[in-house]
């Protein structure tokens, strides 16, 4: 804490987010580190977090040009393990190690960063407990950083609290196709992409693993490397020993690595339960969002296939429907069979919905071209039928859950082949028949979230989680059964 002198000519506050140990896997030490941005030195008086910890800059405390200020939630933790490093304060509260919001305002309010961390899908894996913190890609950036691809993990362990992170070596090496088997067969297959389009990247001592956990695995062979926009494939009699890319579903992961240890870059894909065989890849949407999904064909060492449309799929979501109107999704086999909507060899095993808590009843079918509506309880099923103009013939059923206006994952599911699991017990796992993953923002259709249109798939063979291929109904209210 410091003096306010007149003489001194401060700069409006300018502040960001630039180191964050939420996680570091030994004990309950964390930190958040703020860097001043601004032109000349700042007053953070006033400044306070109203999201994920407790803190408030109660006196004067000026921050030079470029200077960091570090906070924690243990003064002699901190200082034990990084004698020297000034602390700025002591918050309160603890930081979520599945992720959360943290928001640091000034004193009217003004929200200066916002962000929002995760441990799941394509955030760095090695700021989970494995001893590295979460740096933004760029530290003079401020405002909203909620995306995994503003981030990274710190290029040491431990991090580097009070200073800036030098950034190490930066890669882009991505797992990027894998094919699951049953435990007992080989077919797994791991396929590594390297991204850039200019350098190649020697993985020799790197590690692969099923378990982010235990991340040293699999220790990549001496004398592999990856050319600029190459590949390379590892299958399974060089990994089977050491992990396994199961039918149970699961995660691989990639850790750069040296002398036996992990070096903080990662990169992984979660993958769900899936039947033998099954190729899964990673795929970019218009959006920039990258997913996990099915993929039509295997491709070793070239370009992803196109993800694969199950036979049943979501043709139309009214998620954000006029006041008064209920919301409904609507589903379609766009084949010319029909499908059961339960396990034939175990009829108590009927698919679901995920993402609004509908499980089908036992014995209802699917039949070729049909077209199935849900609904939610704002509606009965005779007033729902009656306002849409739609015979008995069309089956409508009722759902307990509701729609994210916001935007969420919605999937039809149904039950794979039953494995036993390492405890002994009989599973059933769920396996994705189609997903959508909508969202209320550009490039999704605007006119969908609360101005009485649904968004309507245009080709029911492209990939559900494609803005491009959504649009809005042609009339308010939708086109459910029709």
């Amino acid at each position: 804490m410091c003096s306010n002198p007149a003489s001194i000519e401060y700069a409006p506050v300018k502040i960001a987010i630039t180191e964050i140990m939420y996680n570091n896997g030994t004990d309950s030490l964390e930190f958040i580190e703020i860097k001043n941005i601004s032109t000349s030195i700042s007053n953070l008086k006033g400044l306070n977090f109203s999201r994920g910890i407790t803190f408030a800059f109660t006196e004067d405390f000026d921050l030079g040009k470029d200077q960091y200020c570090v906070l924690t939630n243990s003064k002699e933790l901190f200082q034990s393990r990084y004698p020297g490093i000034a602390v700025g304060g002591v918050f309160s509260g603890r930081l979520s190690d599945s992720g959360e919001r943290v928001t640091l305002c000034d004193s009217t309010g003004f929200e200066l960063c916002d962000i929002e961390y995760n441990d799941k899908g394509f955030w760095p894996t090695a700021a989970d407990g494995l001893g590295f913190s979460l740096v933004p890609v760029d530290e003079n950036r401020s405002g909203n950083l909620k995306s995994a691809s503003d981030w990274r993990a710190s290029s040491a362990m431990h991090g580097s609290p009070g200073k800036r992170d030098s950034g190490g070596k930066r890669y882009a090496v991505l797992v990027n196709e894998l094919v699951v088997s049953n435990l007992g067969d080989t077919l797994d297959m791991i396929e590594l992409f390297n991204a850039d389009s200019s350098k190649s990247v020697d993985i020799s001592g790197w590690f692969l693993t099923d378990d982010r956990r235990n991340p040293c695995k699999f220790e990549i062979p001496a004398n592999t490397t990856i050319k600029a926009k190459g590949y390379v494939v590892f299958k399974a009699a060089s990994f089977k020993k050491s992990m396994a890319v199961s039918t149970a579903g699961g995660h691989v992961y990639l850790f750069s690595g040296e002398n036996g240890a992990i070096t903080g870059y990662s990169h992984g894909l979660e993958f769900d339960p899936a039947e033998q065989g099954t190729v899964f890849g990673l795929v970019k949407n218009s959006d920039g969002k990258y997913f996990c999904s099915i993929l039509k064909s295997v491709t070793q060492k070239a370009a992803n296939a196109v993800p694969l449309s199950g036979k049943v799929v979501i043709s139309e979501l009214m998620y954000h429907p006029l006041d008064g109107e209920a919301e409904f999704l609507e589903i379609i086999n766009r084949t010319s069979s029909e499908v059961h909507l339960y396990d034939t060899q175990s009829p108590d095993n009927t698919w679901r919905i995920n993402g609004v808590s509908f499980v089908f009843p036992k014995g209802i079918s699917i039949g070729g071209n049909e077209i199935m509506v849900l609904i939610d309880s704002t509606e009965t099923v005779e007033s729902f039928r009656e306002k849409h103009d739609l015979d008995s013939s069309v089956q409508i059923f009722t759902y307990a859950g509701k729609l994210s206006n916001s935007g969420e994952r919605i999937s039809i599911q149904k039950t794979g082949a039953a494995y036993v699991d390492e405890e002994g017990v009989i599973v059933f796992p769920w396996q994705d028949v189609d997903v959508v993953d909508y969202n209320d923002k550009y490039p999704w259709p605007e006119k969908a979230d609360g101005d009485g249109y649904s968004l309507v798939r245009k080709d029911l063979t492209v990939w559900g989680c494609e803005p491009s291929n959504w649009d809005i109904s042609d009339q308010k209210g939708g086109t459910p059964g029709k």
